[in-house]
């Protein structure tokens, strides 16, 4: 998830504890619309004459449906704060959309109402779902970040049972984020899903970044992988759940 949102530099989901729900592209996608041209009704000729020679755009409304995920009541509070000052700080912001790899010039404007998925009193988690409007003055103005990144790079653990984490940066952060994470199979098996690895079958396996941009393998790391049901202890020796010691009589 990290990554996947910037707004003025600070990330979504490290900086400010929000990540992004599926749906929320659509309202980004959506064409432009036009704003009316000038016209004239002449009375002895039919219909309008129309000056089409400019097409202006209208501003074009957009949100981000985003759940709001902290640790405790006080990291919450932090956090609710520090999006408050972003969002109604003077100027415009600038949001970059990883699944979009572009950059959009937008203000806040309102949110919907809070939607409580865990509540905030004497729990480990709290979760609220939350939809964030934006207004985009100029559609136009929509920045490509087609440019190649310098290196990226990954951070992944060295062994996984059952499933891990990993993470990456792209250098230099103006250069495309978007990138694609996939598991060479080796003499084990994985699979990718977000920025989690699950192990499938025990071995080793190669996690490989490359950019959309150019293709290029920018980072790879092999990781000694064993599924979550498989017991491993320290000398090598594995025992699958359900399976029992055999011991001499």
């Amino acid at each position: 998830m990290q990554g996947h949102l910037v707004i003025d530099g600070l990330d979504a989901w490290s900086d400010l504890g929000f990540a992004v729900r599926p749906g929320s592209m659509e309202s980004w996608l959506l064409l432009p619309e036009t704003k009316e041209p000038f016209s004239h009704d002449w009375k002895d000729e039919d219909g309008i004459e129309v000056d089409l020679e400019n097409i202006y755009l209208k501003e074009k409304k957009t949100s981000l449906k985003c759940y709001f995920i902290s640790n405790s009541e006080v990291e919450f509070w932090n956090r609710y704060r520090a999006l408050t000052e972003l969002l109604t700080s003077p100027g415009m912001r600038t949001l970059y959309y990883r699944e979009l790899d572009k950059e959009f010039t937008v203000y806040y404007t309102r949110s919907s109402e809070p939607r409580r998925v865990q509540g905030i009193k004497n729990i480990d988690r709290i979760v609220i779902e939350m939809t964030l409007n934006f207004v985009m003055p100029d559609p136009s103005a929509m920045v490509e970040r087609l440019v190649a990144p310098d290196s990226i790079t990954l951070t992944a653990p060295a062994t996984i049972i059952g499933s891990g984490s990993f993470s990456y940066y792209v250098n230099p952060g103006t250069a495309s984020q978007n990138v694609r994470t996939q598991i060479i199979a080796g003499t084990g098996n994985a699979y990718v899903a977000g920025n989690m690895i699950f192990a499938s079958a025990a071995g080793t396996v190669t996690l490989r970044v490359t950019s959309t941009v150019d293709s290029n393998v920018y980072a790879q790391r092999t990781i000694q992988v064993y599924p979550g049901n498989i017991l491993h202890f320290a000398d090598n020796e594995m025992l699958s759940d359900g399976e029992d010691w055999i011991t001499e009589s």
